[in-house]
């Protein structure tokens, strides 16, 4: 997430890979979701068929976007809140960023997630990281903030699991990958900027472009979105696994 001097025109811009499991089953059925509930905000949310949630990644009227990271955690409870579930109350209920924050603490996960909000009418953003007891907030350095699948903050960290040393290794390399870049091209992120970082194939490790490895591109990345909160605009990789290499479609919230 990249805004003021970070970007191009100055409004905030909200990039989003998502890497899952699901080749052949997710990406071959990219969905776009437009929510008019009879309570609350309207939002879209950007998915698959068969997935109908805003907990992946959404937008709402009121410029409040939404996207969520996997993590691993120690501190887990079946007693907390399914973090789809949570997803989609920060999209209905959400009119400002302090309400997002609000809605997590008062409903928090029942495992390792990782939210990254913003909020195009104050021009905001954070990053979230959660576990089912602890919660901790992370804040834009120089306009902007990123994340991988690694917690970042102590307090999360002392929890995190490490299911293998290369998953480990892949996670921070990308999130370094992702600050190289931004640091880059700063001053300078606007759509096409941000799909570009998105879609690099640069593994730091060997510092050379490879189509598997530590890098941004996983061969898992099941959706790539775009979101302008501000213009209510957003752009959606239309493709194949890896579908962040593929043609981004564009899209407005008051779309019909």
């Amino acid at each position: 997430m990249a805004l003021g001097e970070a970007t191009a025109s100055g409004k905030l811009i909200h990039g989003r890979n998502m890497d899952f499991y699901g080749i052949g089953f997710w990406d071959p059925y990219h969905t776009v979701i437009y929510y008019q509930p009879d309570k609350g905000l309207s939002y879209v949310s950007i998915s698959s068929a068969g997935v109908a949630t805003a907990g992946l990644t959404s937008m709402n009227e009121k410029g409040i976007t939404v996207d969520l990271h996997q993590n691993y955690s120690s501190d887990i409870s079946l007693e907390q809140t399914p973090i789809m579930a949570l997803g989609n109350k920060i999209a209905q209920e959400a009119n400002s960023l302090e309400k997002a924050l609000e809605i997590i603490k008062q409903n928090p996960p029942n495992a390792g997630w990782t939210f990254l909000i913003s909020d195009g009418q104050k021009g905001d953003v954070v990053v979230v990281e959660l576990s089912a007891h602890k919660m901790q907030i992370r804040k834009p350095r120089k306009g902007f903030i990123y994340a991988a699948n690694s917690y970042m903050t102590d307090e999360l960290h002392e929890t995190e699991l490490e299911l293998n040393r290369g998953i480990t290794i892949n996670s921070l390399s990308r999130h370094k990958r992702l600050g190289e870049l931004v640091e880059l091209n700063f001053g300078k992120i606007d759509e096409d900027i941000a799909a570009q970082i998105m879609g690099d194939h640069l593994d730091l490790n060997v510092r050379r472009e490879r189509a598997i490895g530590d890098i941004i591109v996983q061969l898992l990345n099941l959706s790539s979105t775009i979101l302008s909160p501000e213009e209510k605009k957003f752009w959606v990789a239309k493709g194949r696994a890896p579908v962040c290499n593929s043609k981004f479609v564009g899209f407005h919230l008051e779309d019909d």
